[in-house]
């Protein structure tokens, strides 16, 4: 007879993110990556690519002042955000791609 996992679906859904430091092992660099927690801070998710600093503006015209402002305040929050990923533990690719729901 085989074992059967109990598990809820309080262990799939995600509570919270950040953004962490990701060796690809193929040699040419670390990268950032969102990974997403359940309540119990188990890693659950990530995303499939690596993320960049980006600043974005919701505004019908990207030529304005506003705009742009909006976007440099955006860029800085990313980048602040980013920057706590240097204070956790690098995260290896190949562990990240292991994770599987209910494993």
């Amino acid at each position: 007879m085989s074992k059967v996992a109990k598990h809820t679906i309080d262990d799939l859904i995600w509570t919270h993110w950040n953004y962490r430091v990701v060796d690809t092992e193929e040699g040419e660099c670390l990268v950032l990556y969102e990974v997403y927690y359940n309540g119990k801070n188990k890693i659950v998710n990530f995303t499939e690519l690596a993320r960049e600093p980006l600043g974005t503006a919701f505004a019908h015209d990207w030529h304005t002042k506003a705009a742009k402002t909006e976007a440099l305040r955006d860029l800085k929050g990313e980048m602040k955000l980013m920057a706590l990923a240097l204070k956790s533990p690098v995260l290896k690719l190949s562990k990240l791609k292991k994770i599987k729901p209910f494993n």
